[in-house]
């Protein structure tokens, strides 16, 4: 990484760019690092890893084909693990990285809608008057205390 001198109308300032080694390396750690953590990487801050996404657009996709590669790759393992095409590779270490890097969720059972109670209306207004009593019972204790 190295610094370009910005110049303005009244004033110079210096910014970070990422040479071509820094994209190289930095889709290397994508599959594996935070953004946070990338940018710690190159000592710099976030916000700023942010601006040079920005800036230079090169690094963006670096980052994001980085992440989406090693996705694909252990997807792939996964999915021959499965059709018995292949019996290499930890399956649990590969769900493990799927579902923290890649975001990946298991299907959440569609749940039950219970069968609902439907009150008579006696019921109802007996609810109501409970309500009503204990409403009246917590105002009379409070204003005692």
């Amino acid at each position: 990484m190295h610094k370009e001198t910005v110049s303005g109308h009244q004033y110079r300032t210096e910014r970070n760019v990422f040479d071509v080694e820094d994209i190289v390396e930095l889709e290397r750690l994508a599959a594996y690092l935070s953004v946070d953590q990338i940018a710690a990487y190159f000592c710099i801050g976030q916000n700023t890893f942010y601006e040079i996404m920005k800036r230079q657009p090169e690094v963006a996709v670096s980052y994001q084909k980085g992440r989406v590669d090693k996705t694909v790759l252990f997807a792939q393992q996964l999915q021959d693990k499965a059709l018995g095409i292949t019996t290499e590779g930890d399956t649990t270490a590969l769900i493990f990285y799927l579902k923290t890097r890649a975001r990946w969720s298991e299907a959440i059972p569609e749940s039950k809608v219970e069968d609902q109670i439907v009150e008579t209306p006696e019921e109802r207004e007996a609810r109501m008057e409970d309500i009503r009593l204990f409403t009246q019972w917590k105002k009379e204790r409070l204003k005692n205390e």
